[in-house]
């Protein structure tokens, strides 16, 4: 039984038109990442059901996804990267152009990312979001969140997974974001456990400002580019803006897989072609304040949101990006220790 808190809320849709015979579609996702919107016009046009349950970071994901089969999910929202390796595992059911005709408005690179479990949904970088009334001059490196100034000891927040966590460091020290050298990741985790001192929190950052109490402590955080209008939203303020550091970045693709095991294929097949008619890609887009991987809802956008240039960074700043890398699996062993190292030097202080 999965247990309930602030970041694993299960989330019900209920509507009074249902016939018996409607199904129910469960969905593991990050919280936020799919309008309510959206989600209501589906359950209109089909008479069936959308139930979400969150998670907030990859290690939570990958626990559940490891028992999969003892729960009732049908889709998940995973990494590419991700998307590749359980599919592999046999987790996945592959998907087609003639189960799903509207990936065809999807580009073939991103396509060819998520692999053929894996239909391609936001992508985004990975950045510095911080507030713009408590932190001045404003970020522009690494550094800045890695070694902060006094005044933002306690107030620094970070993430908490084998990849993301490690790209600060890696970035600082001109290093391979997939670097497996053992004296660079020492290094790398010397940094970390330095600045262990100034961090309020590990949590994802928007799930920390919708739902701890302490939400306001939180100046700066590394987080992802979708983060920063859903932060101002749940914050209910205008403050926190979002920065690409100048020594490189991350991006990250997300895509949705159907379960093998899933009694609805039919069903999550139709959800994932009805997410990518352009209409509704470009509004579930709006709504998530993410960019959406489907080319044809770019130009339904409006115009302020497809100006945002923290959702739709210009070419420039993305010359120093990467897609996420893959890592082989004693890296991420090793990486995962460091991770746990560092927590739990900062759960001492």
């Amino acid at each position: 039984m999965i247990k309930k808190h602030k970041a694993c809320v299960l989330v019900w849709v209920l509507f009074v038109c249902f016939s018996p015979s409607a199904e129910t579609l469960h969905i593991l996702n990050r919280e936020g990442y799919l309008s309510d919107q959206v989600t209501a016009r589906f359950e209109q046009n089909t008479g069936h059901r959308i139930e979400q349950i969150y998670y907030d970071n990859e290690k939570r994901r990958n626990a559940l996804l490891d028992r999969a089969d003892k729960y009732n999910f049908d889709l998940v929202l995973v990494d590419h990267n991700s998307a590749r390796i359980f599919g592999a595992r046999g987790l996945f059911s592959p998907l087609t152009l003639e189960q799903i005709p509207n990936l065809d408005q999807v580009p073939a690179f991103r396509k060819e990312q998520c692999g053929q479990f894996g239909a391609p949904y936001f992508w985004s970088t990975l950045g510095i979001l911080y507030r713009a009334d408590k932190v001045q001059p404003p970020p522009s490196s690494w550094r800045d969140l890695l070694v902060p100034d006094d005044h933002l000891k306690g107030h620094v927040g970070m993430l908490d997974n084998s990849l993301d966590t490690l790209v600060p460091p890696l970035a600082m020290l001109q290093q391979p974001l997939d670097s497996d050298d053992n004296q660079v990741l020492r290094e790398a985790f010397s940094l970390l456990k330095a600045q262990s001192s100034w961090v309020l929190t590990y949590e994802y950052p928007r799930t920390y400002i919708r739902h701890d109490q302490q939400a306001d402590r939180l100046y700066m955080a590394q987080g992802y580019s979708s983060d920063r209008a859903a932060m101002n939203t749940f914050s209910d303020q205008e403050h926190w803006r979002f920065v690409l550091p100048d020594e490189g970045t991350l991006v990250r693709l997300d895509c949705l897989a159907i379960f093998r095991h899933s009694p609805h294929q039919a069903l999550a097949t139709e959800f994932l072609n009805f997410l990518n008619q352009p209409e509704i890609a470009a509004l579930n887009a709006e709504q998530t304040f993410a960019t959406p991987a489907n080319d044809a809802a770019l130009t339904l956008l409006s115009g302020q949101f497809g100006q945002d240039s923290s959702i739709f960074p210009l070419v420039p700043a993305l010359q120093n990006g990467q897609l996420a890398p893959r890592l082989d699996p004693k890296n991420m062993e090793i990486r995962n220790r460091i991770t746990l190292a560092v927590l739990k030097n900062h759960e001492t202080r």
